[in-house]
């Protein structure tokens, strides 16, 4: 049942670990085996691949050899806590820091710790900054939140750079949260709690490492720390202050972004507008951003370039002469529509973009390699005439309406 593609070898990189059934006595074990992977450590997705020929085998198994025992079916199961000599080391850095800051990452909600984090934030006044997938770790609206860091951060950054202890809890610190790796700076001392032993010291080496359990984790650090509490929220009430004013700051800057009456509406406004009508305990579920990272580059373009074609075509009441390009379906080859010579273009600037379709073939690329070879040096050395003269070669002609 592989459909004639090696989806083992496509799935391996995408997944926390991939098993395959050889022998169909075996498949009671390696079911309970793939939960037990999937919610232990960092949770993860696993391929359990059962070949045709044991999915067509029969076996007389009882029913309660495939029940997967209870701990296994749900995230986390099994916790683990960091050694008590590096929790008080950290304890102890953080009582003597005045410009602390947790930097909170996606573990936190896998460890299911974030109600756990705010409150231990709230006892000593630590403010939390977060990744993308971190978001949530503490509630935006209370003064100790910091917002994002890194690629996308509001005021964090500049916390961070200031800070004089981190303490990086179920984050991996990657280039996104580091902003490239140019975050934290070397100087500042940092303590990384995470529950995936390789991913201390991965980015940077932190000047204590805490492996173990998010909810564990923190609740150590707050066990040792609890005597000091009140002396610390004295002592980082001016630095409290200061996190909530930026904060605010920030917000106003961009009051006009949220208030904005422009046509179409734009994201800002409409996600305000949401958060002034939804009550507290709504849950909003939103796709993935980076969706369209996954998109072919040829295949982005060639809507965006649509899109301004057709725009450009309502405009000026003009006829569609968009050229043709070949196109695979089922190792034929067929005609699709191109939208400007600026297609083109890019296939002549990235030598590895694909042009035909998902289903696209090494023998329909060498069917169509002179083609292909023909249509882009057409394109270099007629462009500029084809935008102006109506009767160009067809496989150049452009949409541009004339100035």
């Amino acid at each position: 049942m592989t459909q004639e593609s090696r989806q083992a070898e496509i799935q391996r990189p995408a997944v926390k670990e991939l098993i395959k059934v050889e022998m169909i006595e075996r498949l009671p074990e390696l079911v309970i085996r793939a939960f037990q992977v999937a919610t232990t450590g960092r949770p993860g997705p696993v391929v359990l691949d059962i070949p045709e020929d044991i999915c067509h085998a029969s076996y007389p198994f009882n029913p309660e050899d495939l029940d997967v025992p209870q701990i296994h079916q749900q995230i986390p199961n099994l916790r683990t806590r960091p050694d008590s000599h590096s929790i008080n080391e950290a304890a102890q850095l953080l009582k003597n820091a005045t410009r602390p800051l947790i930097l909170a990452g996606g573990g936190i909600h896998l460890s299911d710790a974030a109600q756990t984090l705010e409150s231990f934030a709230e006892t000593f006044s630590l403010p939390v900054a977060h990744t993308m997938t971190g978001k949530g770790s503490i509630s935006c609206n209370n003064p100790l939140s910091a917002g994002l860091f890194g690629r996308y951060d509001r005021i964090a950054n500049q916390f961070i750079e200031t800070s004089d202890c981190l303490l990086v809890i179920g984050c991996k610190l990657g280039e996104i949260a580091t902003k490239r790796f140019t975050l934290p700076p070397k100087n500042i001392p940092v303590i990384h709690l995470e529950v995936v032993a390789e991913e201390i010291g991965r980015t940077l080496q932190p000047t204590i490492a805490l492996w173990g359990d998010a909810k564990e984790g923190i609740k150590d650090l707050a066990s040792v720390m609890q005597g000091t509490a009140e002396e610390q929220n004295e002592k980082r009430a001016t630095y409290i202050e200061e996190v909530s004013k930026s904060m605010g700051n920030w917000r106003n800057s961009v009051n006009e972004r949220l208030t904005s009456d422009e046509v179409p509406i734009n994201m800002a406004r409409l996600m305000h507008e949401l958060n002034n009508e939804l009550p507290e305990d709504a849950i909003l579920v939103a796709d993935g951003g980076f969706a369209v990272g996954g998109e072919r580059r040829e295949d982005m373009n060639a809507r965006i370039i649509k899109s301004a074609t057709i725009n450009m075509h309502n405009k000026h009441n003009q006829r569609d002469t968009s050229p043709y390009i070949l196109q695979n379906r089922r190792g034929r080859a067929t005609r699709s529509r191109v939208f400007s010579p600026l297609l083109l273009l890019t296939i002549k600037m990235t030598p590895n973009t694909r042009v035909a379709s998902h289903r696209s073939s090494v023998p329909f690329f060498s069917q169509t390699r002179r083609r292909i070879y023909h249509a882009k040096m057409n394109v270099k050395t007629n462009v500029q005439s084809a935008l102006t003269d109506p009767h160009a070669p067809s496989m150049v002609r452009a949409n541009t309406p004339s100035p």
